[in-house]
């Protein structure tokens, strides 16, 4: 009717017009045209059409056809009329487009009909019935397609369609009807084309039928196109996605179960024979009726599997908790949920074995990095997984670095570039990694179909931006292009999702380019606002290149915040170097206002939190960006305007402030690290004459501040120490640092009384109650100040609630929550132990999750940056704490006796999972308590409750209750006093449940009176403590002293009497306890010398419960007979030796003495014996000397055949330095345990051996061979090869030792092994391993152990020589060593250093003493928790010229750290030191010594070189937490290596031989020549006794040596004076072997006199502290170090 009436003319629709409220008639005709346009081609009414162009603007009938074709099409399709017509149509609509197109152009065909809006015109027919037009498929495909194949055909044109569907579904005008047409569209589609086709849309497919599935009317048909799409694609690629299949299918069980069951059959059974490992993927399903055919299938065969492998799949990236799929993510969640619940005795093995440590450090990688999830559900599962996983020891995981997804700034060997200027440097590089990164995942999880149309659209122009052919193959290159090259740089499964939009046409339809931003900031936004926000203002604003980047991602950074984070410091980057000033101030203005605001406010919003630690990450790479740059030549600033632009942004921003804000985001590292970098700037502005100290003072408090938050008692009093002012804030501060709550707790009630209405006062004073346990009191206070002052109840009653459920006091508890109160973990506790109590099962629920949630919130933040776990340590054991009491309170709720004692032992046992700290378990054992009140209340007989529970259950359960409160005290008790907390401490002794008598069970009261005991003399009462165990003993009638004048000892048994070795388990915990008892009781009585006549019966009292004898008791026994001196070395050996038959924690105090008074007293008769003997007319004294000889071979013998080699290859040095024993008998022991380690470990020990058979010493080389050659000859008969192997290392050694001789020009710098020395690969591949530190020095079995058999010391398989590398580097310094790499056959390579003409020996030796010195050090709790460790490395002696170093990794010398550092500062530095000390070298000798020449000279010196080792820190550490890791264990090993160096007299510590490792700051010392005070025989006599100039002392912190630094020297000396003897005896290698300038004779004397705190020989002994003390004040006395030699470079 239309077209008639435009026929007639323009006026006869001017009625259509007003009715369809339309403008005008074109505006009629545009939006009639999909309806009017057919018909006029149909009628080939030209003039119609010339008109119609006309109306809607069009320029001519051709542009109006094309623009309309798809509709056309679809009419002439769709209508049914004959071919011949269709035909007639065809060529009317050519002949329009030839008519009015130039002569010049191609003449239009009816296949360019076809293909003009052929995408539009598929949509349509799409949305037609599929029997309608698969006959127009057909023609389109025979008509267009090369191959003739209809999935060919559609192949381009699949992305247009599916976002086309895509579109309609989400259209909010479409009726259900059209949008069910759209579905029947989509599952048309999927069945026209192939599996391979389908496979690449799947991600997009699975969406759209997502989306769908959410709508009622819709939802069957989605189903149904679900199956289709599940059964079409290719059954051996569902594996990779089953678990998001079936969890998604299973959303729908409840309204379509027989569809659902029918695809999870074809699933899971059908084609399970594809995918068995993918199988293991689907974590649980529901236990309906429809499922058990199902769930038993899976029970069938999928069969239990170890706790450590469902854990590790889990947690394994892009897989389970992991997954892309929100759906799937929430199914693992709960599945290790519920893994980690019932393992909780797997995961205390997992925790406890460094063999598996990584797999729960993996879980909680992963776990923090699910904190970001934006799914509330998801997120309180982390949670929850947390909670179940429990605060782990931090130092127990190997590590918790920050999420691989987000940028973050970790040292690396390689630390020499940012990832900004790598962006800048290989933009394409940057947006490949962005693709794989971020925006596949991002497309891959985005529940949202337009999100992932976004994020498909950013992807598309990254490809092209990349510059890849769109023809490129999903499987590789076809050409070696770079395009190709980078294609194949994608993992498979990234190239299968981006392959399709290499080809696709995605359009951006939004705005170009944002408006300018303001400052975005303020506090109403969310942090995903804000940032998002502020990115995407920032990226239209950047220029050049990188814009072609960072614009497309406008798009997508409000989806993915994580990239918008990734993004931010690289637009900030480019705009700075843009040098616009006023785009400059701008980003600072934003910065600053982020900054500022959280500066003012009360308490942090999420946005304010968040802001500040995202801006804290942009300049940390900012800042890490501009000192590379300046690295090599800081004068650059100054020439350089970008460069001066971006240090001008970050002077903008005021280290104050920064360290302000961080501290209120408790990101106290790095508070510390801005800090430090205010304070330093202000010492260099200041003048020289203001010392650290004055102009430090009114700044220090601020750092103590930040110290104590740390948690760093050390660094506190270090501060302290400096200060010059010290008010009483400061020293409330020190208090409450080192637990000394009662003296906290007087300056606080002073300050109270004096000021009433001081709130911190108050609050100071209730949290030293908490701490002291004193809750009673807490309680009177807060209801006191109820009454009389009930404004100040709000602030305060918080207290009141910790106190009440603390205490168990419910009704207490009650009315507290009933009252104001400010919001606090300790109060979401009070609640959820209210709820539990009142047994109110939804506010139990609802606190539990509010808790949680505030929790999760907390850790998202922390999260984003690295040491996020130690910063969160806090929130997890918060966590764990929750999850303790869900478990408990949950099974109590519903009357659940014996799952309520499995849990309450499993909370138990997770107690030891958590830090040594006082503040941590203190807080997990009073919850525990509380809980346990909790059940003894609800099941007491008393209770109506208890009636309905079996009588023996319900007392079983008290019983379990009342014997863990009481060890739950005895162990707060314990924490306390090793807190040093002792009057908490005591009270805990003093609680209820010790006081009532018979209330506590036989063994706890042992533990409590064994406790009391400990308490009385960690305080100094040591009389009392003896005491007190002596009338206990007494009391409970268990041990009577047997009084006895006789201090003869007795021997427990004759050496051919020797009983079989004891099993260490105990049965009876009271009698071991007893034991455990007597045995300290003994320990005391050596100590104090009291009851010296009873010491011996005590001993006897518990060797005579052979039941309970362990390792401790035979230790103990011994070193008491030890200390009787020469004439008790008998009893010494025997109980030494019965000791190592039960444990190795004594292993280094009673092996190596055991091993040195054997050899000594065999050694031969003493001449003074001699004498006597010549009185006697029998010679008794020689026979009884005799006698005792055989006894102790007698002895040794019988240990050789029972201890295991691994224990005598502790001692192997001592044992090969021993092998020129005169006695013929003990060398014989002697070769026969060296044959025993060498035949257990052959590949360590002929390392350790082969060297000697060379050696210069006749009898050594004789006995050695003749070692060797019986090892050849244990070989005859069988297939171990060992003969072989000896052969092997004898080659080897010998080409090795040519290799280190051979003479090198000095003008060559590399050789070539298979030009110059080709004879060393003839002999590879070798069976001999590669001497790494690691394989060589073997691991020692826990020491609670008793399994010694099954231990292996040293990797099953390490790597041997497989080959040489090629290239020899050849040192440039006097001897020429050369730097070979040996291949392994692992194929990795290892680094060794070959040095010629120098005895390496004493190195070798000192590597070892180290090692010993490590596990000594790991035994005591304070230097484990510091980590404490000597860095070692291998040390291989070939002969005694020569030798191989391990080469160390990552390391820097310091002179050459400090050189660079002066250089890049000042181009003339070198020539001006040159020139100073060329006036050192013009001195005489006498004024090279003189102090009033020479320290003049130092200080000029030392101007020169100002304190600079700090800045290398702040180069190769940029992140803060990083830094202040690395300045903590740059700390420890200088000052471990000082007191350690000091002990065994180590000199010449210049800077060649001083090392920094760049990956953890360790101090690490190389060259050990100059040991045992070699150094003070030089012609310049070394005046100190460690290296700690200026520079090393700058680089331990403002404080200096003042801290941790002196505390740490403290500690270590401390140890090694506990550890004399074990340490003397490890240095028989050097008294009885001695090499080069060794004095034998006084080593043994100079080392025993450091270990008594004598400075001389003569000299008074010293106290640990005293000692450290002497010893810095000589290391940092300028009148020593001016007379150091020159060469020692005092002045560095």
């Amino acid at each position: 009717m239309l077209v008639d009436c435009l026929a007639k003319g323009e006026g006869t629709l001017q009625i259509y017009v007003e009715l369809l409220d339309c403008k005008n008639v074109g505006d009629l005709l545009k939006k009639t045209m999909k309806f009017t346009l057919p018909y006029m081609v149909r009628g080939k009414l030209t003039t119609v059409l010339v008109e119609a162009a006309r109306l809607v603007e069009q320029e001519d009938v051709p542009e109006l056809l094309v623009e309309n074709m798809h509709y056309i099409l679809e009419f002439i399709f769709m209508k049914k009329i004959s071919d011949t017509e269709v035909a007639d149509i065809m060529n009317f609509i050519t002949q329009q487009l030839n008519n009015h197109s130039n002569k010049d152009t191609r003449r239009a065909t009816v296949r360019d009909l076809l293909n003009c809006q052929l995408r539009n015109l598929l949509k349509l027919l799409f949305l037609r019935k599929k029997e309608e037009v698969r006959w127009v498929f057909d023609y389109l495909c025979s008509s267009l397609s090369t191959d003739g194949k209809l999935s060919t055909f559609l192949r381009d044109h699949l992305l247009a369609i599916m976002a086309f569907f895509n579109a309609q579904l989400l259209h909010t005008t479409l009726s259900a009807h059209e949008k069910q047409k759209v579905l029947n569209g989509l599952i048309s589609l999927m069945e026209m084309i192939s599996p391979e086709h389908l496979y690449g849309i799947r991600a997009k497919a699975t969406a759209i039928l997502r989306l769908a599935m959410q709508s009622c009317p819709l939802s069957r048909t989605a189903l149904q196109g679900w199956a289709i799409l599940i059964r079409k694609l290719p059954a051996n690629h569902l594996g990779p996605m089953l678990s998001n299949l079936v969890y998604v299918t299973l959303g729908l069980v409840d309204a379509f179960p027989q569809e659902v069951v029918a695809i999870l059959r074809y699933l899971i059974v059908e084609n399970a024979e594809f995918y068995p490992e993918y199988l293991r993927n689907i974590y649980f399903l529901p236990e309906l009726p429809c499922l058990q055919e199902l769930n038993a299938y899976l029970r069938q065969h999928l069969p239990a599997r170890p706790f450590q492998q469902e854990l590790g799949d889990l947690v394994e990236e892009n897989r389970g908790i992991t997954n892309e799929s929100l759906t799937v993510r929430i199914a693992a969640l709960r599945h290790l949920k519920s893994l980690l619940h019932q393992h909780v005795d797997e995961l205390s093995y997992l925790v406890r074995d460094d063999k598996t440590t990584h797999l729960v450090s993996t879980a909680v990688k992963r776990l923090f990095d699910s904190t970001f999830e934006k799914d509330k559900t998801a997120r309180l599962l982390v949670a929850e997984c947390l909670g179940e996983l429990g605060a782990i020891d931090p130092a127990k995981l190997s590590d918790s670095a920050p999420c691989d997804r987000r940028m973050r700034l970790k040292s690396s060997p390689e630390c020499t570039s940012s990832p900004l200027e790598e962006a800048l440097e290989n933009a394409v590089e940057f947006a490949m990694r962005l693709i794989s990164d971020f925006l596949v995942p991002s497309f891959l999880a985005a529940e949202d179909t337009q999100k992932q149309d976004r994020a498909a659209y950013v992807i598309q122009e990254f490809l092209r931006f990349c510059a890849f052919n769109p023809e490129l193959p999903l499987e590789g290159p076809v050409d070696e292009s770079v395009s190709s090259v980078n294609w194949m740089k994608f993992s498979k499964g990234v190239r299968e999702i981006i392959h399709p939009y290499l080809k696709s046409e995605y359009g951006f339809t939004g705005s170009k380019k944002a408006a300018i931003p303001g400052v975005v900031f303020r506090v109403g936004l969310s942090f995903d606002q804000w940032i998002s926000a502020w990115t995407v203002g920032l990226i239209s604003l950047v220029t050049g290149r990188f814009q072609a980047i960072l614009d497309p991602c406008k798009t997508v950074v409000k989806d993915d915040v994580t990239l918008a984070i990734h993004l931010l410091p690289h637009a900030v980057l480019n705009i700075l170097l843009q040098k616009d000033e006023a785009l400059a101030d701008q980003v600072l203005n934003e910065v600053n206002t982020v900054l500022t605001a959280a500066e003012a406010c009360a308490t942090l919003p999420d946005i304010v939190y968040k802001s500040s630690l995202t801006v804290f990450s942009m300049i940390d790479q900012l800042t890490h960006w501009l000192r590379l740059k300046l690295t090599a030549n800081f004068k650059l600033l100054e020439t350089d305007e970008a460069l001066r632009g971006v240090h001008s942004f970050l002077k903008g921003i005021p280290n104050k402030l920064l360290a302000d804000v961080a501290f209120r985001c408790n990101a106290f590292d790095r508070a510390l690290y801005y800090f430090e970098s205010f304070l330093r700037l202000e010492r260099k502005t200041s003048s020289e004459s203001t010392t650290t100290a004055e102009l430090f003072d009114q700044h220090l408090a601020f750092l103590h501040k930040i110290y104590g938050s740390i948690g760093s008692a050390e660094a506190m009093a270090g501060v302290s120490a400096i200060r010059l002012s010290y008010n009483v804030n400061d020293e409330i501060l020190d208090l409450e640092a080192a637990n000394r709550w009662s003296y906290a707790l007087s300056f606080y009630s002073k300050e109270a009384f004096d000021n009433p209405n001081a709130l911190s006062a108050r609050k100071g004073l209730l949290r030293c109650h908490i701490n002291l346990s004193n809750y009673e009191t807490i309680i009177s206070y807060v209801n006191d100040v109820e009454v009389r002052q009930p404004e100040l109840l709000g602030a305060l009653n918080h207290f009141r609630v910790h106190a009440a459920w603390r205490l168990g006091d419910w009704s207490a508890l009650e009315r507290s929550l009933a009252a104001p109160c400010c919001d606090s973990f300790e109060v979401d506790v009070g609640r959820i132990l209210m709820a539990a109590r009142l047994q109110e099962h939804d506010a139990f629920n609802k606190e539990l999750c509010n808790a949680r949630s505030k929790i999760i919130q907390t850790l998202s933040a922390i999260a984003m940056e690295t040491g996020r776990y130690e910063r969160a340590y806090g929130s997890v054991v918060h966590l764990h704490i929750l999850q303790g009491i869900e478990s408990v309170a949950s099974k109590l709720l519903f009357l659940e006796p014996k799952s309520l004692m499995r849990e309450i032992n499993n909370n138990w046992k997770k107690l030891e999972l958590t830090k040594r700290s006082f503040e941590v378990r203190e807080s997990l054992l009073t919850v525990h308590r509380a809980l346990l009140q909790l059940v003894l209340l609800r099941f007491s007989t008393t209770s109506s409750l208890a009636s309905d529970i079996n009588t023996e259950v319900a007392e079983n359960l008290t019983n379990l209750c009342d014997g863990q409160l009481a060890k739950s005290w005895i162990q707060n008790m314990k924490l306390a006093r090793k807190a040093g907390a002792y009057e908490t401490a005591f009270k805990c002794s003093l609680h209820k449940e010790f006081l009532v008598s018979g209330s506590v069970g036989d063994e706890d009261e042992l533990e409590l009176e064994l406790e009391k005991a400990k308490l009385l003399w960690s305080q100094g009462y040591q009389n009392d403590a003896l005491l007190e165990l002596l009338q206990f003993q007494r009391r409970s009638q268990t041990d009577t002293l047997n009084v006895s004048d006789s201090t003869e000892p007795c021997s427990n048994s004759m050496p051919g009497t020797i009983e079989p070795r004891e099993p260490a388990v105990c049965c009876d915990h009271k009698q071991a306890n007893e034991m455990r008892m007597q045995l300290l009781v003994a320990k005391w009585m050596v100590q104090t010398g009291h009851y010296q006549n009873h010491v011996i019966d005590q001993f006897k009292e518990v060797i005579s419960q052979k039941s309970f004898l362990n390792e401790k008791v035979w230790f103990r026994f011994g070193k008491y007979y030890d200390s009787m001196g020469e004439p008790y070395v008998l009893h010494v050996v025997e109980n030494f030796g019965r000791s190592l038959l039960y444990g190795i924690k004594y292993l280094f105090q009673t092996l190596p003495r055991l091993l040195t008074l054997w050899l000594d007293y065999t050694k031969g008769f003493p001449k003074s014996q001699e004498n006597m003997k010549a009185n006697s007319s029998d010679g008794a004294q020689k026979e009884l000397y005799e006698r005792d000889v055989n006894s102790l071979n007698a002895y040794m013998k019988k240990w050789v055949k029972q201890i295991p080699p691994f224990i005598f290859y502790t001692a192997f040095s001592q044992l090969l330095s021993r092998i020129c024993h005169t006695n013929s008998k003990v060398y014989q022991i002697i070769e026969s345990i060296i044959l025993k380690v060498l035949i257990s470990y052959p590949d360590q020990g002929l390392w350790a051996i082969s060297h000697m058979s060379v050696s210069s010493i006749p009898i050594r080389q004789t006995r050695c061979t003749a070692i060797l050659n019986k090892l050849c000859l244990r070989d005859s008969g069988r297939d171990s090869g060992l003969s072989e192997l000896v052969k092997e290392h004898k080659s080897l050694r010998l080409l090795l030792v040519e290799l280190c001789n051979r003479s090198i020009a000095k003008n060559e710098s590399k050789i070539s092994i298979e030009k110059d020395f080709r004879k060393l690969l003839r002999i590879t591949p070798l069976r001999v391993i590669i001497p790494l530190q690691r394989f060589l020095i073997g691991t020692l079995p826990p020491p609670t152990s008793s399994d010694f058999k099954e231990h292996h010391p040293f990797p099953l398989s390490p790597p041997r020589i497989f080959s040489f590398k090629d290239s020899v580097e050849v040192l440039n310094s006097l001897q020429r060593p050369k730097k070979i790499t040996v291949i392994g056959d692992d194929g990795m390579e290892y680094v060794f250093l070959c040095k010629p003409k120098d005895d390496l020996r004493k190195d070798q030796r000192i590597m070892e003493f180290f090692s010993t010195v490590n596990t000594i050090l790991n035994k005591y709790s304070e230097s484990r928790l510091r980590c404490l460790r000597i860095r070692t490395y291998a040390v291989v002696v070939l002969n005694e010229e020569c030798g191989m170093l391990e080469w160390v990794h990552h390391t820097e010398r310091l002179r050459q750290i400090l050189n660079n550092i002066y250089e890049s500062r000042d181009a003339t530095f070198t020539s001006r030191v040159r020139k100073e000390i060329k006036t050192y070298f013009s001195l005489k000798s006498e004024q090279r010594l003189s102090v009033t020449t020479m320290l003049p000279f130092l200080t000029n010196l030392i101007k020169l070189h100002y304190p600079a080792l700090f800045e290398w820190f702040l180069l190769k550490f940029p992140d803060p937490s990083t830094w202040y890791a690395s300045r903590v264990a740059y700390t420890n090993s200088v000052s471990l290596m000082s007191m350690v160096g000091y002990v065994v007299g180590l000199g010449d510590r210049h800077g060649e031989n001083l090392l920094v490792d760049s990956t953890t700051g360790e101090c690490v010392h190389v060259d050990f020549n100059c040991l045992f005070e070699k150094g003070k025989t030089l012609p310049l006599p070394e005046r100190v006794p460690f290296r700690l100039t200026h520079n090393m002392i700058d680089a331990l912190g403002i404080t200096g040596y003042e801290g941790l630094f002196r505390k740490t020297c403290q500690l270590t000396l401390k140890v090694l004076r506990n550890e004399k003897s074990s340490l003397v005896n490890m240095l028989a290698p050097f008294v009885y072997d001695p090499v080069g300038d060794c004095d034998s004779s006084k080593i043994i004397k100079t080392v025993e006199n450091k270990l008594q705190g004598k400075l001389a020989d003569n000299g008074l002994p010293l106290s640990t502290e005293g000692q450290v003390h002497r010893l810095i004040q000589e290391a940092t006395d300028l009148r020593n170090l001016c007379i150091m030699y020159i060469g020692w470079a005092a002045y560095m």
